[in-house]
């Protein structure tokens, strides 16, 4: 198991706090917030989500796949 620790930026409460991830076999096994400062931060992917379906020439069922 990794670790790595810094500030998480948290999207879906909208805040940043010191803590800890631990991850295994490219999973995340816990996201622990402690007591603690630093100049890393830790934030989630980013995915580009503007896509055109019509240009790839499949059906949105196939894309979807």
């Amino acid at each position: 198991m990794k670790e790595l620790t810094g500030n998480i930026i948290d999207l879906h409460k909208r805040r940043i706090y010191y803590g800890r991830v631990q991850f295994a076999e490219g999973k995340i096994i816990s996201i622990t917030e402690e007591e603690g400062r630093s100049e890393r931060y830790i934030l989630p992917g980013f995915v580009d989500a503007h896509v055109h379906v019509e240009s790839s020439m499949l059906i949105p069922s196939e894309f979807a796949r």
